[in-house]
């Protein structure tokens, strides 16, 4: 359906159905709350322990790597190519 083809009398018609589906709607008392939230006290502590080793060993090994003269390099941009 194409709202600006609607004539004035059409287009209360279709506000006043649509209207009426969303007090109905709203009547139902429904507490939607798409936001995902704060995690609970409890997921925070599992996934600590879940990380948390695996994020040690990742920092040792980064450390020993640094220590063993293992340094950032930075790429050198391709020039693009001419099509």
């Amino acid at each position: 359906m194409n709202y600006n083809d609607l004539t004035p009398a059409q287009a209360k018609e279709e506000y006043a159905k649509t209207l009426a589906e969303f007090e109905a709607i709203k009547a139902k008392g429904l507490k939607l709350n798409m936001a995902r939230g704060k995690p609970s006290k409890q997921q925070l502590d599992q996934l600590r322990r879940a990380v948390r080793p695996a994020l040690r060993e990742e920092i040792l090994r980064g450390r020993s790597r640094l220590q063993a003269g293992a340094g950032v390099r930075r790429r050198q941009r391709q020039p693009d190519a001419d099509v």
